[in-house]
Order: structure tokens, then C-alpha cells, then sequence
């Protein structure tokens, strides 16, 4: 059923398939909403756009949390969000005693949880550290890694560091390896992951987690960095540009020509 919306498996949220697949654009998180070819996102018209998007899991019923929409980049909130609405997110207010993206944590469940996701998270950053940076290692540390992430309101202050560390380990191994450019791109989802604690919307207990510094600032760009030498590394002349829309971040890697002469 997933496949055919274009999106992962159902892995957080009951009878709700996951996030879109790379390459497909749509409405972000767990969601039964289709996801189309970013080439297509323009120039689709169909009944689906005039729908209204929901919060996860409907913020666990109004005694929980309520839903309303805003601008990703700004935060300001806006009258509605349809389908395939630019820069536009369903998120949930929750009630003084429930936290998470969808409002269903108590703060003893969630801090667990959270302690559990950032051992995760230390382990796979000592297998970055210590293992050889080699094609194998290499996948299995993204495919890890977009996995400790999956649930962006688990992640702690703590933890979104480490996340940060072990992203920065995964691009500078890229060059040692043969990964194409579609599996390099997959680990910038934890990227955005983190992008999406850090503007506050997963309702965390830890308020420190969800704020823009400097150093987190500096962190995306450092991985955004290495993320583009690599990709412009591997691609050719002539080759389509790498495009991706994730729900923060938004990444174009291509390859200029650059013509030369002699001056006769």
C-alpha cells in the first residue's frame, strides 16, 4: 500500500505509512497522502491539492494537543496547508503535561525513550569512529543512522550533537567509498531530522534542543559542505542536477561548464 503512495513502510505512527521516498515530494512525516516526482510537483492539478493536511496522529484528540499550520522557514503560522502547499507544515500545540510531535508522550516515557535513542546514537558514533570507512560500513551507518532519527521528538539536545558528529563522519567518508549520489543524499533525512527539533516543532522537554544557534548553524553547513564537494565529485558534465525537498531543507548539487578560449 506504502509503494504505491511513494512512501516508506509504517514505522511510527499505527496505520500511517512513513515519509516520502527519496525523489518524492508530498505532505512531510507519516502521512496516507501521496508523494509525486519532485519534477511533477509544479504541474500537478488534480482534487488532492485543495485538501487540507492533518497534524501526526491528529495530536492524540483535542485533550492532547491541537493542530494548526506553519511556515517551515519562519515559523509564522498560515491559514491552511493543502497537499503539495511550498514551505508549509502541519504541527500540534500540545496540552501542559504531553509532549512529541503528535502530543502522545507523558515526560516519563519520553525521557526514556530518549535516554534509549541517544545510546543508540553513541554506539553508531564509536562504529564511525573506529570502524574502516569503507562502501559497506559506510551504507550501514546511514541506513543506522536514518533509523535512530526516525523520531525526531526522541531526540534529545544530547543527542541531536552526536547526530551532528556522526553526519560529519559520514561525509568525509563518502570519497572512500563507490556510494552513488541517491544513497549519499539519503542521510541528509537525518539532517533534516535534526533541522526539525532544533525549530521546535517535535514539543520536547529539553528547550535547549529547540533553538538555531551558531554552533548547530555551523554544524548544517559543515555537512551540507562536505555533502556537495562529494556529489560534485561524482557527477559529470552534462548530468541533471541532484535535487532534493526534504521538510527543512531543500538541497540543488550540479555540475557548471565552464567554457574557455584562447585570446587570438
Amino acid at each position: 500500500y506504502c509503494d504505491g503512495l511513494n512512501r516508506h513502510a509504517c514505522t511510527t505512527v499505527s496505520q500511517t505509512c512513513g515519509s516520502c521516498i527519496l525523489g518524492y515530494y508530498g505532505v512531510y512525516g507519516a502521512s496516507n497522502n501521496p508523494c509525486v516526482a519532485l519534477a511533477r510537483r509544479e504541474r500537478r492539478r488534480d482534487l488532492t491539492d485543495d485538501i487540507p493536511i492533518t497534524c501526526t496522529n491528529d495530536c492524540s484528540g483535542v485533550s492532547q494537543g491541537s493542530c494548526s499550520y506553519r511556515h517551515a522557514d519562519t515559523g509564522e503560522v498560515v491559514g491552511i496547508c493543502t497537499a503539495f502547499s511550498a514551505n508549509c507544515i502541519a504541527v500540534c500545540t500540545c496540552v501542559s503535561g504531553f509532549y512529541g510531535i503528535d502530543c502522545s508522550y507523558e515526560e516519563a516515557g519520553l525521557l526514556s525513550n530518549q535516554h534509549n535513542r541517544y545510546l543508540l546514537n553513541m554506539a553508531l558514533y564509536n562504529n564511525t569512529e573506529i570502524q574502516n570507512k569503507e562502501t559497506q560500513n559506510v551504507q550501514s551507518w546511514i541506513t543506522q543512522l536514518n533509523s535512530n532519527t526516525q523520531k525526531p521528538d526522541e531526540l534529545s539536545a544530547a543527542s541531536v550533537v552526536v547526530v551532528n558528529n556522526i553526519l560529519i563522519n559520514i561525509m568525509n567518508a563518502l570519497p572512500l567509498t563507490t556510494l552513488n549520489t541517491e544513497v549519499a543524499t539519503s542521510a541528509l533525512t537525518s539532517l533534516d531530522r535534526v533541522a526539525m527539533v532544533e525549530a521546535g516543532y517535535t514539543n520536547g522537554l529539553d528547550s535547549s534542543s529547540a533553538r538555531i544557534t551558531d554552533s548547530s548553524v555551523n554544524f548544517r553547513n559543515q555537512i551540507l559542505d562536505l555533502y556537495g564537494a562529494y556529489v560534485g565529485s561524482v557527477m559529470v558534465s552534462g548530468q541533471q542536477d541532484v535535487t532534493e525537498v526534504f521538510g527543512f531543507i531543500r538541497v540543488l548539487s550540479g555540475v557548471q561548464t565552464v567554457a574557455s578560449g584562447i585570446d587570438g
